[in-house]
């Protein structure tokens, strides 16, 4: 494991540098060179997060979710570190080669997102033979032009079109083990959504009677 203290140590010297000292030479150079040291510390953090979320390590130490126990112990944005977990998970189980572009420095976070976003289990495999391609096409193409090839390499391959939001196939479950037992989440559509939402409804009822907020007049 490489020693975290020093890494702490080296990132807060280099923050606390004086950029008024600098040539502009100098600090056109220190950005590119900052972008890259960024660029290879979130795919160094993408791989622990995948790592923690595939063990569920986070839920047995602190009872939070991984991205949840991220937000709490960092403050970043809960927004923020989900969308981290979401990209980890995916680079880890559905894009082999996107994940090991990021590690090397031949694709950023963000061009690795698009990646992520495009791909779906109707396209999953087609889309991964394509994928090495894509990525040596994003080295000579601008992000918005290799995004747009990206979305219409993955809309032809999906030659159905997205499923009817209320295809059963859309339902998705899932279960982690945790301190406290059992989590369920995930997401219900159809008539799936509607019979657990008339569950819940009724046992809202159930528990609290009286829902509605009584007012007084006062004459």
């Amino acid at each position: 494991m490489f020693d975290v203290t020093v890494l702490t140590e080296m990132t807060a010297k280099i923050a606390g540098l004086d950029e008024h000292l600098y040539a502009d030479d100098d600090l056109l150079a220190g950005v590119k060179a900052i972008e890259k040291a960024v660029q290879s510390l979130h795919a160094a953090e993408g791989a622990l997060l995948g790592e923690l979320d595939a063990r569920g390590t986070t839920d047995v130490v602190s009872g939070h979710r991984t991205a949840n126990w991220l937000a709490h112990e960092t403050g970043i944005a809960p927004a923020a570190a989900k969308a981290r977990v979401r990209l980890a998970v995916s680079l880890r189980l559905d894009l082999p080669e996107t994940d090991r572009a990021v590690r090397e420095g031949r694709l950023c976070a963000d061009r690795a997102k698009v990646m992520a976003n495009a791909i779906n289990d109707r396209i999953a495999t087609e889309f991964r033979e394509m994928e090495a391609s894509l990525i040596a096409e994003s080295a000579s193409m601008t992000f918005a032009d290799w995004a747009q090839r990206v979305a219409i390499v993955a809309a032809l391959l999906d030659q159905d079109g997205p499923e009817p939001s209320e295809d059963p196939n859309n339902n998705r479950l899932r279960l982690r083990g945790g301190r406290d037992g059992t989590r369920v989440a995930g997401q219900l559509v159809g008539d799936t959504a509607t019979t657990t939402r008339t569950g819940r409804a009724d046992r809202r009822r159930a528990v609290a009677p009286f829902p509605w907020r009584l007012r007084t007049h006062q004459r």
